[in-house]
């Protein structure tokens, strides 16, 4: 790996001193852009190497290409401190980072708190060499594409290009794994922001699902694979086999109770079963102690909601923005909680901050269904709020609270395209499998 950069830089460094000089160097290879918050972050000398949590990418930025290199450390520490999220604009190395288990990408520049800080007008001839890179090999190359086109939105063409590094067979089997849970990303995030619930639907969550069993035949401490697994197993209306693959999945994995006592309570309150969802995160609190983070009071806050606990609700939600203040659901909920205690003008500020929130990442996700219902919802929404702050309507809760994409996750039965075999394929070691037909119909 570090012949194959070594020789790609070599081969750089004589076009660039083959070149002509003037003029702004061209870019040779296609860039992207991904939303996230800054998570371990190392130093080599050279460069800042950095990842974003819950985004398989290693990203480099080059100490020398660095116009203020504390501005930018400050903010890497500042987004993993705070929850808030960075723009990085990127293109891909063609190589994977030291562990040869993710792609490796170069930083082109990052914009945090609207402040660029770390731009391309800044670069020094080692940001003129990212422009320069020889690409890898094809599979290599695909993967890092399919990669990135999933954290920046574009699923359909990430399928595209993830199917092409799997043709090649050429993958090492971190690399091999990877992409394919990636791709059962993809197809899981078409399936939720671009298809109505309906069998179309299902036939994408089932696919997903069968990329996660591939995954696990080759590795079952794959845990990502099965927590995935097991949240599509709820969604296709299987119950039963998801309490039972979360509770295994806990059994397994013990460092991972956190998340795996949320994604069960996700479960259950899609299935329509809030307070059965509360007990879960309650009980993550006596078991684990006070627990923080968006995720956890996010989701309890959204149950408090459904409950009718909405003067809960809006302190769960204020800590969680306490911890990541730009996450915009939190204040669409927290609008919707003020709404129906009467509070139009904390809802209207709410909502008024979600739009503006929602605003930093349209051009990203333009094209999804569910991303273009629910921003003109939202801003419908917004507008709905101003009429009743100045004298409309004032009992507008059901419509302040309902009509996003997310409703149409609506309580199911079990899915008929789900057969007994892709069930077992997915569950962890040990973990008997409901008898079929076990899994009741929702109400």
């Amino acid at each position: 790996m570090i012949l194959r950069r070594t020789a790609r830089l070599l081969i750089a460094l004589a076009a660039l001193f083959a070149a002509p000089s003037c003029g702004r160097w061209p870019d040779r290879a296609e860039t992207f852009r991904t939303i996230g918050i800054a998570g371990e972050v190392n130093d080599t000398g050279t460069a800042i190497v950095f990842k974003l949590q819950k985004f398989d990418m290693q990203f480099e930025a080059f100490v020398d290409a660095l116009p203020d290199r504390s501005a930018f450390e400050a903010a890497l520490a500042d987004s993993a401190k705070t929850g808030r999220g960075m723009m990085v604009r990127y293109q891909p190395t063609g190589d994977s980072d030291s562990t040869g288990t993710v792609p490796s990408y170069i930083v082109r520049s990052i914009e945090y708190k609207g402040v660029e800080i770390a731009g391309e007008g800044e670069w020094s001839v080692f940001r003129a060499l990212t422009d320069l890179f020889v690409p890898g090999d094809e599979a290599l190359a695909g993967l890092a594409r399919g990669v990135a086109l999933h954290a920046s939105g574009r699923n359909d063409e990430a399928l595209i290009a993830l199917d092409d590094a799997l043709k090649h067979n050429s993958l090492d089997a971190p690399l091999a794994m990877l992409a394919r849970r990636i791709h059962g990303e993809a197809t899981w995030g078409i399936a939720i922001y671009s298809v109505k619930p309906g069998p179309v639907r299902d036939k994408l969550l089932v696919s997903a699902l069968q990329d996660y069993a591939a995954v696990m035949r080759d590795d079952r401490d794959s845990f990502d694979a099965a927590i995935s697994s097991a949240s599509l197993l709820g969604e296709l209306g299987d119950d039963a086999d998801a309490l039972a693959a979360f509770d295994g999945i806990r059994r397994d994995f013990p460092d991972s109770d956190y998340t795996v006592r949320i994604d069960r309570a996700i479960a259950l309150r899609l299935s329509g079963k809030y307070q059965a969802a509360l007990a879960e995160l309650d009980a993550l609190v006596k078991d684990d102690g006070p627990q923080s983070g968006m995720r956890y009071h996010y989701h309890r806050g959204w149950l408090l909601i459904e409950l009718g606990r909405y003067r809960d609700a809006i302190a769960e939600l204020t800590a969680g923005l306490d911890s990541q203040p730009d996450y915009l659901w939190a204040f669409v909920l927290r609008a919707c909680a003020h709404t129906k205690l009467g509070e139009l003008r904390p809802a209207l500020s709410d909502q008024d901050e979600a739009v503006k929130l929602g605003k930093r990442v349209d051009d990203l996700f333009k094209e999804l269904p569910g991303f273009i219902q629910e921003r003109d919802k939202r801003e419908a929404v917004l507008k709905l709020l101003h009429r009743a702050v100045d004298g409309g309507p004032q009992n507008i809760g059901d419509e302040v609270c309902s009509g996003y994409w997310y409703d149409l996750n609506y309580t199911r039965a079990k899915s008929p395209l789900l057969t007994a075999d892709m069930v077992s394929a997915v569950l962890p070691d040990g973990t008997p499998a409901p008898a079929a037909g076990s899994t009741a119909e929702k109400k």
